[in-house]
């Protein structure tokens, strides 16, 4: 079966690039330290990801760009993974130390959770 893409982007395994027709580049994506790894003989020079359709690269960090560049002589673009982290919000907390009767504004209490509710107010 034959892929056609604008981008083709592989990881370490690379065993399908030639099933691949991408129009606009093919990106391998660089998520750990060759360098380092080599060094520690964990993977041999050999082994390295690649393939001679590949035209770029990108790293998930600046160390993993740096030790390819040094490693290889290609440079790759610096792109961290995606992440979006949960911004913190405060809980709008009311207290009312008092009776909720009509002298007392109980029922300004009631408008003003509605108007919070339609604002999309988290209180409590």
């Amino acid at each position: 079966m034959k892929f056609k893409c604008t981008r083709a982007f592989f990881n370490f395994n690379t065993d399908i690039i030639e099933d691949v027709e991408a129009t606009d580049g093919y990106y391998l994506v660089l998520h750990g330290d060759y360098e380092d790894m080599l060094k520690r003989k964990q993977l041999l020079r050999e082994n390295f990801p690649g393939h001679k359709k590949i035209t770029n690269y990108v790293g998930i960090s600046k160390q993993v760009c740096a030790a390819w560049e040094r490693v290889t002589g290609n440079k790759a673009e610096l792109c961290y993974n995606p992440f979006s982290p949960d911004k913190p919000h405060k809980k709008l907390k009311l207290i009312s130390a008092t009776r909720l009767s009509v002298e007392k504004g109980g029922n300004r209490m009631v408008k003003l959770g509605e108007a919070l509710d339609k604002l999309g107010v988290d209180y409590e």
